[in-house]
């Protein structure tokens, strides 16, 4: 795990010591995020398109906190800049935020789905 090739998605060091050095409990968490986090911008999405501002909020909470467990800070972060608009009401600034949270989505899931082996079939 450690031997894992550097990727700025993915702090595998970060990751391992929220696992406290375990490896294979860091594996784990990488696919409890991947089952449980897949779907989380579209439930944003739809979240959103209803108005409900509310649990749109309250995804991303959850996503900054579980994407930091796995070590993608980068998406960590992205999430918190989408709660921290969603709470101060900033639509803009929410919308702007929404797209780079995309972005590091792809970009993690990306990483973890090669670590876990379930890259999904390439389109054809």
């Amino acid at each position: 795990m450690e031997d894992e090739p550097s990727d700025p998605a993915i702090d595998t060091a970060t990751g391992l010591r929220y696992a406290g050095g375990r490896p294979a409990l860091y594996q784990r968490l990488l696919g409890r995020f991947e089952v449980t986090q897949q779907d989380v911008v579209t439930r944003i999405d739809a979240a959103v398109g209803r108005g409900d501002m509310v649990e749109a909020y309250r995804l991303a909470h959850t996503l900054k906190s579980a994407a930091a467990t796995v070590g993608a800070m980068p998406l960590s972060d992205a999430a918190r800049a989408l709660e921290a608009a969603y709470a101060a009401g900033r639509t803009a600034v929410a919308e702007a935020a929404l797209t780079e949270l995309r972005e590091r989505f792809d970009e993690a899931m990306r990483v973890i789905r090669a670590r876990l082996g379930t890259d999904p079939a390439p389109p054809g």
